[in-house]
């Protein structure tokens, strides 16, 4: 209980208590591969095969356009404001790292590979990207989020289509990994840690999930939100000051069991940070 701390507070009384009732079911679907990413270092033995499993939740919310299924945006912004800084620094940092590649001369030594980790990752770039990046988390999981059924289907392609095995592995986090020839590609075997959640209508989940039998949409769970065409229109709550707390305790329980070191940027202090100190954070 203590370790799970404040994870059912923050379902209960905080996300659950500002949602309304047609939207709850779908919070929860929602909140799932969120929490699941921040909550990396929890494990837990999974009733059918007796094994340890970590939090990897792959959340799809399908419902008639213009329901308000973009209320997902609220989830992510909240609860990965830390994670957000975090990859800002990071993905500075390998921006600096590629300018010095790009600018180099051909007799000038590479500098060195900053390693870069990255949680939050776009649906859609290339199987190899993703492979480097999951390296270099050290088992800790990434998020990926799709506004739309079809921005996903779009990055799978991107993948050349592997991106629906590499859900199928993930889910237990098994071991994936390529060998193709040529030096800009990855190389080897990485256990994938990976949560994600999209959001769409039925006719782009009917149009993706073709095949029913390949195992992918059994690691799916599948919520969707009633008709709001002719409904009251939903009232949404605010946060008080005890979720407030509750949420920033939450995030820092978080940080504190997953990196060494505390994540001390505030949002309104990242954008004053100049290029050529993001080495050294």
């Amino acid at each position: 209980r203590s370790t799970l701390f404040p994870y059912t507070t923050l379902f209960r009384s905080s996300y659950i208590r500002i949602t309304p009732k047609d939207f709850r079911p779908s919070m929860v679907n929602a909140l799932l591969p969120v929490m699941g990413t921040l909550t990396s270092y929890l494990q837990g033995e999974y009733y059918y095969d007796g094994r340890m499993h970590t939090t990897s939740f792959f959340s799809i919310i399908y419902a008639p356009a213009g329901t308000g299924k973009g209320f997902v945006e609220r989830i992510i912004n909240v609860l990965f404001e830390q994670l957000k800084i975090r990859d800002y620094v990071q993905q500075a940092r390998e921006n600096v790292w590629l300018n010095l590649m790009n600018t180099k001369s051909q007799n000038e030594k590479c500098p060195p590979d900053p390693h870069t980790s990255l949680r939050i990752i776009a649906a859609k770039n290339s199987e190899s990207e993703f492979l480097t990046k999951q390296k270099e988390n050290h088992g800790y999981h990434m998020f990926t989020y799709a506004a739309e059924m079809d921005s996903w289907a779009k990055g799978v392609r991107a993948a050349g289509g592997n991106k629906d095995d590499m859900i199928r592995v993930a889910w237990d986090n098994g071991t994936y990994g390529q060998n193709f020839k040529g030096t800009n590609t990855f190389k080897g075997e990485v256990n994938l840690y990976w949560n994600v959640l999209i959001t769409g209508t039925i006719e782009q989940l009917l149009h993706y999930f073709k095949n029913v039998t390949n195992g992918l949409i059994t690691r799916c769970s599948f919520t969707t939100i009633d008709n709001q065409k002719y409904a009251k229109p939903p009232v949404w709550k605010t946060f008080n000051k005890r979720d407030m707390e509750t949420i920033r305790r939450f995030m820092e329980r978080c940080d504190r069991n997953t990196y060494d070191e505390p994540c001390e940027l505030m949002p309104e202090d990242v954008d004053s940070i100049e290029p050529d100190k993001f080495d050294t954070l």
